[in-house]
C-alpha cells in the first residue's frame, strides 16, 4: 500500500536488505510487513524506515576445496554442523577462487535446495586446487525467530547522518521441533557459551514394541552399559537415539537391519581411540540473539575537504538461557574516510587517508569483506578476529583517463 503523504506499507513474505553500510550488510526473507516514510523538516529530510517478522533462514558459510574431477554433488552444512538442512531457494551465492558462479545448467552449477547439495557444470571443470565459498540461507526449526531492522536519519545539503538498528534473535520460550526439559534448560545455563558440553544421553527404558528398534544394555570387553539391538521382549529393554559426532568421534556404527528403523552396532575402541561415527547422545541447542546498532555520517567539512564515519557496535549472544561467559559478547568496528578534492582545467586532483578496524568480538549478518580477503593478506582461512587497517590515495582524473596510486597497511 502507497500514499504519496504518508510513505509505503509492505506486508507478506518478502526480502529485508541492506547494502548502504558495510558493518551491516545483509539480505534476510521474512513472513512479516515493514513501513518506510519521509519527514520533511524544512528544506531537509528525515527517512524513516522499520521492518519486522518472523525469519524465514539463517545465513551460512561453507569454505572447501574441490575434489579433483568431482563435480558434485558437494554436502553443504548449517553452521553447528547440521547434515540435513533445507536451503532457501535464491539465497545462495556462490564463489570460486573469489569469483561470483551463476546458476543453471547452462551456467556453472546447479543446486538442489531440499537435500543441500550442490553440483558443478562442465563450464566449471572442479580440481582440488579450486576454493569454493557458498553463502545461503538455511531454514531451522528449533525456536521462533524474529527478525527487526530499522533505520533513520538526517540529510542536509552537505551532510547524511544514519542510525541503524537490527535484532535478531530466537524466542527461548516459544521452540518448534524441540521441547526441552527443566534437566535440559538447566544444563544449558551451565553451560554458557560452550554448546559443545551441552549434551545429553538419549537411553531411556521402555516397554516392549514390536514397531520400535530397542536395545539391551549389556556389559562388553570390560566396557559396561553397551547397546545392543534386541527383540527379547522377556528383558529390559531400551530406546535410544543417535547423534553422528563424525569419523572415530563415537562408538557406534550404522548396520544393515531388517529391523523397523536404523540399528547401531557397539564397536570397540583401539587404544582409547573410538571407532565409529555415532552416539546415543543429543546436542542441546539453545536460543541466541544477535544485535547491531551502526551510526553514520558524510558530507562536506569545508571546501575541498571531505570526511565519512561510520561506527558500528553489536551484542552477540550464543545462549539465552545462560548469564556466564557474558563478557564476548560485545564488539565495535569502525571507518574513517578523509578526502581532498580539487578541480584543476577540467582534471579531478585528489588525495585521501582511511582507516577502519574491528575488534575480535565484533559480529555481524554476513560478511563484510572480501571473500578472498583472509587468502590476499596470508591469513587463516577461517580468521574471525581483530583487525585494522590504514590507507592513503592519491590520484587525478577527467572524463576520458584516470592515474591512481593506492597503499593499505
Amino acid at each position: 500500500l502507497e500514499n504519496k503523504d504518508f510513505g509505503l506499507l509492505r506486508a507478506g513474505d518478502y526480502n529485508i536488505t541492506s547494502r548502504e553500510n558495510r558493518f551491516l550488510t545483509f539480505e534476510k526473507r521474512i513472513s512479516g510487513a515493514g513501513i518506510f516514510s519521509n519527514v520533511k523538516a524544512g528544506k531537509n529530510n528525515i527517512p524513516i524506515e522499520m521492518q519486522g517478522g518472523v525469519a524465514r533462514g539463517k545465513f551460512a558459510r561453507n569454505r572447501f576445496q574441490g575434489d579433483e574431477g568431482n563435480q558434485g554433488p558437494y554436502k553443504l552444512t548449517g553452521n553447528s554442523g547440521e547434515p540435513f538442512i533445507i536451503i532457501i531457494s535464491g539465497s545462495e551465492r556462490v564463489y570460486i577462487d573469489g569469483v561470483l558462479m551463476k546458476r543453471g545448467e547452462q551456467y556453472d552449477y546447479v543446486i538442489d535446495y531440499n537435500a543441500g547439495e550442490i553440483t558443478f557444470t562442465a563450464l566449471q571443470p572442479i580440481t582440488k586446487e579450486r576454493r569454493i565459498v557458498v553463502e545461503f540461507q538455511y531454514t531451522e526449526q528449533n525456536y521462533l525467530r524474529s527478525v527487526v531492522f530499522g533505520q533513520t536519519g538526517y540529510e542536509t545539503q552537505n551532510f547524511n547522518t544514519t542510525v541503524q538498528y537490527y535484532n535478531e534473535q530466537d524466542s527461548k520460550n516459544q521452540p518448534l521441533l524441540q521441547e526441552n526439559s527443566d534437566a535440559e534448560k538447566e544444563i544449558l545455563r551451565q553451560t554458557g557459551d560452550d554448546l559443545s558440553q551441552a549434551v545429553v544421553g538419549t537411553i531411556n527404558p521402555v516397554p516392549f514394541s514390536d514397531d520400535v528398534v530397542l536395545y539391551e544394555l549389556r556389559d562388553s570387553l570390560g566396557y559396561d552399559s553397551v547397546l545392543v539391538y534386541s527383540i527379547d521382549s522377556s528383558q529390559q529393554l531400551y530406546a535410544a537415539s543417535f547423534a553422528n559426532l563424525g569419523p572415530f568421534q563415537g562408538n557406534y556404527i550404522q548396520v544393515q537391519s531388517n529391523a523397523n528403523g536404523r540399528v547401531f552396532k557397539w564397536v570397540p575402541p583401539v587404544n582409547g581411540q573410538p571407532q565409529g561415527s555415532y552416539e546415543p547422545v543429543k546436542q542441546l541447542i539453545a536460543p541466541n540473539r544477535l544485535q547491531i546498532i551502526t551510526v553514520s555520517t558524510s558530507g562536506k567539512i569545508a571546501k575541498n575537504h571531505y570526511l565519512n564515519v561510520n561506527l558500528a557496535t553489536s551484542k552477540n549472544d550464543v545462549n539465552l538461557f545462560s548469564n556466564l561467559d557474558k563478557q564476548n559478547d560485545d564488539g565495535s568496528a569502525g571507518s574513517f574516510q578523509y578526502k581532498w578534492k580539487k578541480e584543476r582545467d577540467k582534471v579531478d586532483v585528489y588525495a585521501g587517508l582511511d582507516y577502519e578496524f574491528n575488534q575480535e568480538n565484533f559480529r555481524t549478518v554476513e560478511r563484510i569483506r572480501n571473500v578472498e580477503f583472509a587468502r590476499d593478506w596470508n591469513l587463516p582461512l577461517s580468521y574471525n578476529g581483530g583487525l585494522q587497517m590504514a590507507g592513503a590515495n592519491l590520484g587525478l582524473s577527467n572524463d576520458s583517463t584516470l592515474a591512481e596510486y593506492n597503499a593499505t597497511i
